[in-house]
């Protein structure tokens, strides 16, 4: 399988896709979710840590 991967800005997303799509030997076309997603991962293991505390705590 041969792949790639295509980096642009945000607002050529639409229009660049599209014409991939047109493409004979394209066979599909995926944008990335990782901008939608919290990259912030220390606060959320600081969270899930003081989380256990307090269920350590309780029995």
């Amino acid at each position: 399988m041969k792949y790639v991967y295509l980096y642009m800005d945000r607002d050529q997303i639409e229009a660049t896709s599209a014409k991939l799509k047109k493409l004979r030997f394209v066979k599909r076309v995926e944008v990335s979710y990782r901008p939608d997603l919290d990259m912030n991962f220390g606060a959320r293991i600081g969270e899930l840590g003081e989380s256990e505390d307090q269920t350590d705590a309780g029995d």
